[in-house]
């Protein structure tokens, strides 16, 4: 999945107060892969963003963070595009992604998925889908550097374009989580990650399990093969969140996914109620956060919840309730 796979590439930021101002704007050093742009390179809701213009219903904090990444975009050549709601900033290889339409019809299907989930927010999220570790690396300096009121996020995104699905997964699963890290902050690493890669799935067909991208289909399959050879009666979400310390890795994606996809599907007027339970409320005990989740979710679906996630799991597919 791309949280597990990029988390030594993956920056999350939350410096200082909501809106502060700041003179600084990221860019500043490092060699820049492109020639200083006096070219407008913002833009929301199909208009161009111009520095230092006033535009009709963006609000300041929303402008503040456009200017705030200026310099760096221009000087590296990045687009910097905002989604319509405000929620979302992402700076994008101009010369890899000069057509945005599709990547912004992605985000939006996102933040609808997450929707259920989230609260206001008045900062946008920010997401550097950086094409160099060096234009990352640039990132990270400067975004320490800067009271950012709201968070970043980093990925590397060097994947051809003519696997298009792959690269759509990709945003979509760093959005979905950044949704969920910014209003679900205490959801455990496999929740969030099984959340993400089904958001990516139903947004876009593809969700990324281990590198790969993948379908729905595809890992429940994986999953049933796995699941009906183990000895167990109720699914183990110990050995699901890692716990064990399993080297499975690929198979623990897989699973999480396979559940959080069997909750949403199945149990969705609880889901949100699960998330919102266990990801806004700090653990007393984090070496056992599974037994709050064993707990949460026997409490929203039924004393037999576990058992018959067990049972979705083995039957895959052919499973009905």
């Amino acid at each position: 999945m791309l949280l597990r796979a990029l988390l030594s590439t993956t920056l999350i930021i939350g410096v200082g107060a909501e809106g502060a101002a700041t003179a600084a704007n990221p860019g500043t050093g490092g060699s820049s892969k492109t020639a200083h742009r006096s070219a407008p390179v913002a833009h929301w809701d199909t208009q161009v963003i111009e520095p230092g213009t006033e535009v009709r219903g963006m609000n300041d904090l929303a402008r503040d963070s456009i200017e705030r990444w200026r310099t760096f975009a221009e000087k590296r050549g990045y687009r910097i595009d905002l989604d319509p709601s405000q929620r979302i900033l992402v700076l994008s290889d101009e010369s890899r992604f000069e057509n945005f339409s599709g990547s912004m019809a992605i985000i939006e299907r996102v933040l609808d998925e997450t929707e259920s989930i989230t609260g206001p927010r008045k900062t946008p999220a920010v997401i550097l889908r950086a094409s160099e570790t060096k234009d990352q690396a640039t990132a990270r300096k400067a975004a320490d550097a800067l009271g950012f009121g709201g968070q970043v996020f980093t990925m590397v995104e060097k994947g051809s374009l003519r696997d298009r699905r792959a690269v759509d997964a990709r945003l979509a699963e760093a959005v979905a989580r950044a949704e969920l890290t910014l209003h679900a902050p205490f959801l455990s690493e496999w929740m969030a990650d099984g959340i993400a890669s089904t958001i990516a799935e139903t947004c876009t067909g593809r969700a990324i399990i281990d590198g790969e991208a993948v379908s729905m289909r595809t890992v429940q399959t994986k999953v049933s093969k796995a699941a009906k050879k183990a000895d167990r009666l109720a699914v183990n979400l110990f050995e699901i969140g890692g716990a064990k310390g399993r080297h499975d890795g690929q198979l623990q994606e897989a699973e999480a996914m396979a559940v959080m996809g069997y909750l949403q599907q199945y149990q969705s007027k609880s889901f949100s109620q699960i998330v919102s339970t266990l990801g806004r409320s700090e653990p007393l005990d984090q070496t056992a956060k599974y037994k709050d989740e064993e707990r949460v979710i026997r409490r929203h679906c039924g004393l037999d919840a576990l058992s018959e996630i067990e049972r979705a799991l083995q039957k895959g597919r052919a499973y009905r309730p």
